[in-house]
């Protein structure tokens, strides 16, 4: 399977069949081994921002910068947004893209 047919809505779909796969009866041995993992990699494929804040995930830590949100928050718009600004080369040049992979994903700002 492609990494493109786990994006989107139908592919979150997919991901969660692979941790819990409803109706089927059986074993999950077509699943996932590692819960942690699973998490990074929808992380990855589905929250925007979140591949490209990532690669300054050591330097912000480093600088205690995650020191006081919970973790939900880590992963917030917000929050990926601000470290690309102050680690990275800001979000200008992915607005376009992000916003086009992600339209209808109901996360609005205010």
């Amino acid at each position: 399977m492609h990494l493109t047919h786990l994006l989107g809505h139908d592919g979150l779909a997919t991901l969660l069949t692979l941790v819990a796969p409803g109706g089927r009866t059986g074993n999950r041995e077509d699943g996932i081994e590692s819960l942690e993992e699973w998490g990074e990699l929808v992380r990855r494929l589905q929250i925007p921002y979140y591949e490209e804040a990532h690669q300054y995930w050591s330097d912000a830590e480093t600088d205690g910068y995650f020191a006081g949100p919970n973790t939900p928050a880590l992963y917030s718009q917000t929050m990926l947004r601000d470290i690309l600004t102050q680690y990275g080369h800001g979000v200008d040049s992915l607005e376009d893209g992000a916003e086009d992979d992600h339209a209808d994903d109901g996360d609005s700002e205010a």
